[in-house]
């Protein structure tokens, strides 16, 4: 079996790498970074690790989030080279691709981890509900500095909707439950020693296979002839809730890992329904354990080194547009409208403080005082040509 080092990044990424734990997966091999501890249990402080620490989060804003994060990876506040021993086969990056902290961080740690610190990486990514315009330009922007040198998984927050009965927490943990036996799959956990064995070896090419990838589960019933099998291919395939890849998938190598209950003739060990729909791969590997205690038949399966899916990510780039298209960015006119509105100036007369008049200073007041008579008296005015008869 495989040792991962399981990094969640943002909060979404973060919650996947909980409910990996959770189900038994060693603590000692996960990692969790963030913008904000405000996501991360108690329980788990002491494995997180935070970027740009005075801010708080990033608000779903990318540039801001990167900028962070490279400002801390440039003075050495993180140190993603310590993160990796030498007894880990690679990394393995989750997150949402619609949140801030998330989306800025898995392609830089990405490349830094392939280029600097030499090691392999896988990223797993949650494409959301596709319904916000932010989270929508950040599907599209992240999914624009992906690259060749590493694996890619996408899964499909909005295909576990009709699963969920369309709450949206349910189809997150259903998601998550997911990423969970993605990482069980990519370092052998389900498989078993059998009459055909894929060793660590033959699993390391697989999963380091560069491209996007698919790591996937199926359980088959009512096998009675090989036609049953091919079927329940074709409908988990069309069911599946991972991003798909283009029609002309162009699959490098694939990997079947078969726990079944007896040799059933109806199964095509081959798997030659895959050949048709993710072409013909250069490799093939093949596990298969009969009789291990498990009852029915179930096929885990690895498909790497396809093409990226540029079909799906171009009906999320047209709803991105469209979406984009409804919010109003028009400049508020309505100061400039209100500036324009003008009054009557002699309406002023009418308010309560205009007949006051001007308030004077006491010096003011007193000269004023001084220009008037004397005790209020007011000489009598003589008549004029008057003669002293008139008294």
């Amino acid at each position: 079996m495989l040792n991962f080092k399981v990094i969640g990044c943002g909060a979404a990424g973060n919650k996947a790498v909980i409910d990996l734990v959770e189900s038994g997966y060693d603590a000692n091999q996960v990692i969790l970074i963030n913008s904000t501890p405000r996501d991360v249990p108690a329980d788990y402080r002491s494995k997180t690790v935070i970027f740009g620490k005075g801010l708080g989060g990033c608000g779903k804003e990318r540039s801001l989030g990167k900028k962070m994060l490279l400002e801390d990876l440039s003075n050495d506040k993180i140190i993603p080279d310590e993160m990796v021993s030498s007894r880990d086969k690679g990394v393995i990056l989750v997150g949402s691709t619609e949140g801030g902290s998330g989306s800025s961080a898995i392609p830089i740690l990405a490349k830094y981890f392939r280029e600097v610190v030499g090691v392999n990486v896988i990223c797993v990514l949650f494409f959301g509900f596709q319904d916000d315009t932010r989270g929508l330009q950040n599907s599209i922007e992240l999914s624009q500095e992906l690259s060749n040198d590493y694996g890619i998984i996408m899964i499909s927050n909005v295909k576990f909707l009709k699963e969920a009965n369309k709450n949206r927490y349910k189809a997150e943990q259903l998601a998550n439950k997911k990423f969970i036996e993605v990482v069980n799959i990519l370092r052998g956990a389900t498989i078993k020693p059998g009459v055909q064995v894929i060793d660590d070896t033959d699993l390391y090419k697989i999963i380091y296979t560069p491209g996007y990838m698919i790591a996937d589960s199926i359980k088959l019933t009512n096998l009675e002839v090989m036609e049953d099998f091919n079927s329940q291919i074709l409908d988990h395939v069309a069911e599946h809730k991972f991003i798909n890849p283009p029609k002309d998938a162009g699959v490098k190598r694939e990997g079947f890992i078969f726990s079944v209950e007896d040799s059933n003739d109806a199964i095509d060990y081959s798997v030659g329904s895959f050949t048709d729909i993710f072409g013909s791969p250069y490799e093939k590997f093949t596990n298969l354990a009969i009789d291990n205690g498990i009852e029915g038949y179930q096929m885990d399966y690895i498909l790497s080194g396809m093409k990226l899916p540029i079909e799906e990510l171009t009906e999320l780039y047209e709803s991105y547009i469209e979406n984009s298209s409804k919010v109003n960015k028009a400049n508020d006119d309505f100061f400039d409208k209100v500036a324009g509105m003008k009054g009557y100036s002699e309406d002023n007369q009418f308010d309560m403080m205009s007949n006051r008049g001007n308030k004077k200073s006491k010096a003011d007041f007193f000269s004023s005082m001084n220009d008037r008579p004397v005790s209020g008296v007011v000489p009598k005015a003589e008549p004029a040509n008057s003669t002293d008869e008139d008294y």
